[in-house]
């Protein structure tokens, strides 16, 4: 059967129409992935962009943590040179209080042994003990003070003599060596601060460590 060729024109442009929407349908999915590919490619570049902008943001805490690492250790550097300062300045005013209490208690004895009592009479005790070390009898006037010293309960509280003068002093002081023949449960002694009783403390526990018999010290002058 012979075909006319209108009809033939027609199918022929009808079958490349169906062609190129085939073509065209094949490239719709295409297109669509292409926007996705360029959405995702933008997301991409713009977390690029955001961990660029945290990047330099962590250079710049890192820099400023740095700088502050710096500034707390010269601080502290600063604060130890002051504490080292105020500690040999604390120090060395101690050394000068305690040389000033060492110098008011030069005239003072210590007199350990006195048994305590109502209404006693010190100044008759201690020129009882005067009598027995072969001393002067002692005036109220050699006397700028005699008293006891406060106690824990239970300890015979102390009693200092302050002399008038240092000679006075001295004189009981080189007498101490006697008291173990004339009075051997009295005790005299300086009256030192607590400073230089827990300095002769030491000496004589390190001198008895190393054998040694006696350990003693200058009297206060």
């Amino acid at each position: 059967m012979a075909t006319e060729p209108g009809a033939s024109l027609s199918d022929s442009t009808d079958r490349k129409l169906r062609e190129l929407n085939d073509k065209f349908a094949l490239l719709l999915p295409l297109v669509a992935k292409a926007d996705t590919l360029s959405e995702v490619i933008k997301k991409v570049n713009d977390i690029e962009k955001a961990a660029a902008h945290v990047s330099d943001q962590y250079d710049t805490i890192l820099a400023k943590l740095d700088k502050q690492d710096n500034d707390v250790t010269a601080l502290k550097k600063r604060v130890d040179r002051i504490e080292s300062g105020s500690s040999s300045q604390v120090r060395q005013m101690r050394i000068q209080l305690n040389e000033l209490k060492l110098y008011s208690r030069r005239h003072n004895i210590e007199v350990r042994g006195f048994v305590e009592e109502q209404n006693e009479n010190l100044l008759e005790k201690m020129n009882d003990l005067a009598y027995k070390l072969e001393l002067p009898e002692l005036a109220q006037s050699d006397l700028d003070a005699l008293h006891r010293l406060p106690s824990r309960p239970g300890k015979e509280p102390v009693v200092i003599a302050r002399f008038a003068s240092i000679a006075l002093k001295k004189s009981w002081i080189k007498k101490r060596s006697a008291l173990k023949i004339a009075a051997p449960l009295i005790q005299i002694m300086d009256n030192l601060t607590p400073m230089n009783k827990h300095l002769l403390w030491l000496a004589t526990n390190k001198g008895t460590e190393m054998g040694y018999r006696f350990v003693w010290r200058k009297p206060l002058e």
